[in-house]
């Protein structure tokens, strides 16, 4: 670099993935199998923290990062790492990635280029400790940066409209004591709890399944028990 009389980047651009499997159940996300998705996300974690730890040594000050990402266990870990490096990030789908809801691309603008970088900022193990610290320390921004919703609320809410409630959250939940009856239903499928997961990435067709389900499942528990849906977002059992 110095050679060429360059110093460091303006840009430093990342689209790189591990290698996959050849075969394999094609899961809705449009992966692989869960244990297969799991390995393969794993994997561009790891990728995505050394592109950044190159970032670190050749982009310029106020520099661009940009890098394709999967969403998945490491994902507030990341993002909170980028935020600390960048001043600006955020998250883009181009239409070539949405075929594959799960994959994102995260945009980070004008790099504080730190004399200083903690090693630990830099390293996945440590970076999910550091996360958790200041996501206790900022409750607040972190409740509004990572919104969950709850199934059962999603089922039986009249507080707003089912589409406004997939507009509102980042993932679905299904771990309340409310919503376990909803996730032990049969028509709550290993599908129907990955585009709950996945929420923030799915396209129409994905909402339009999941509102086809709400419908279904809600029509079958009602006719279990009797079910009085409330404003307040929770629902009433009047079982006889």
């Amino acid at each position: 670099m110095d050679s060429r009389g360059v110093a460091s980047f303006e840009v430093v651009l990342h689209d790189g993935v591990g290698r996959k499997k050849k075969g394999g159940n094609r899961s809705v996300c449009g992966g692989t199998s869960a244990s297969a998705a799991q390995e393969a996300t794993a994997t561009q974690s790891a990728l995505v923290m050394d592109a950044v730890r190159l970032a670190t040594m050749f982009l310029a000050p106020n520099g661009t990062f940009i890098t394709k990402f999967f969403r998945c266990q490491d994902y507030k870990a990341i993002m909170f790492c980028l935020k600390q490096l960048f001043e600006r990030v955020h998250l883009s789908r181009p239409v070539a990635s949405r075929s594959t809801p799960a994959e994102i691309y995260v945009i980070c603008l004008r790099y504080k280029a730190p004399a200083n970088i903690q090693p630990e900022l830099l390293d996945l193990k440590h970076l999910h400790l550091l996360s958790v610290d200041a996501e206790k320390s900022k409750r607040q921004e972190s409740t509004e940066f990572w919104k969950t919703g709850l199934a059962s609320d999603f089922i039986w809410s009249e507080a707003q409209t089912p589409l406004e409630f997939l507009g509102s959250f980042l993932t679905i939940s299904c771990d309340d004591p409310a919503s376990l009856p909803i996730k032990n239903h049969e028509l709550t499928t290993d599908e129907i709890k990955q585009l709950c997961e996945y929420l923030f990435v799915l396209r129409e067709n994905g909402y339009n399944h999941l509102l086809e389900w709400r419908m279904r499942v809600r029509k079958a528990l009602s006719s279990c028990s009797q079910v009085t849906p409330r404003t307040d977002g929770t629902a009433t059992d009047n079982k006889g």
